[in-house]
């Protein structure tokens, strides 16, 4: 997919040092959202934007189909990812005590999906990779932080997976201690701050590659 065949419709982030460019563009298939590694600083995109690019791309492939997750146009190439847009906004939005009870339900119920084909996302916590439609319904976004297992035959890879796992199911318990905090029971939040050590990991490896 070459820029002559894209149109730029709306544009939702410049790029720069360690953040691609993401826009809504125009494409022979339709309307998608670009995220373009090659617009983040010369060093970053050069070592790290192929990386991250593929690493996106290879976890929306191995979950195609799931409700919830956008749809991969397109991935990889010149550090480039194409996919669905989605048009939700981050919870942040007023909602009912019901209609917040059939949101988490949902969301439990399309973590548990995605786990399932053997992605943990790893970033949920960031408010802004959990949007919400207009129906109500929840979408994951931004999976370049995500960890698509190998093999569950691979011990080392089957550790890492189950603590990230962990650490996207006390996300929810963190957002839902936010929207609806009388329906978290207190196992629900002990088990929640049990990987803290690993939550930090993950942050401090995305501050460092923004630093270097």
């Amino acid at each position: 997919m070459t820029d002559s065949q894209t149109q730029i419709i709306r544009m939702f982030r410049d790029g720069g040092g360690s953040r691609p460019e993401v826009a809504l563009v125009r494409t022979a298939g339709g309307e998608a959202v670009r995220k373009d590694f090659n617009r983040c600083g010369r060093w970053f995109a050069l070592f790290l934007g192929g990386i991250l690019a593929r690493r996106e791309s290879a976890a929306l492939r191995r979950l195609r189909g799931l409700e919830g997750v956008p749809e991969l146009v397109k991935g990889g190439g010149r550090r480039m990812v194409l996919m669905q847009h989605v048009d939700g906004k981050p919870p942040s939005v007023e909602r009912g005590r019901r209609e917040w009870e059939e949101f988490f339900r949902r969301l439990e119920s399309l973590i548990a999906g995605m786990h399932r084909r053997g992605v943990a996302h790893g970033d949920l916590r960031n408010p802004n990779n959990i949007l919400v439609d207009a129906a109500g319904n929840p979408f994951l976004v931004d999976f370049v932080t995500s960890y698509t297992l190998r093999s569950r035959r691979n011990l080392v890879s089957s550790w890492v997976f189950k603590k990230m796992s962990q650490v996207d199911r006390s996300a929810v318990v963190k957002l839902k201690l936010w929207k609806l905090p009388d329906s978290v029971g207190a196992d629900e939040i002990r088990k929640s701050e049990q990987h803290p050590l690993l939550e930090k990991t993950v942050r401090f490896a995305a501050r460092l590659a923004r630093v270097l």
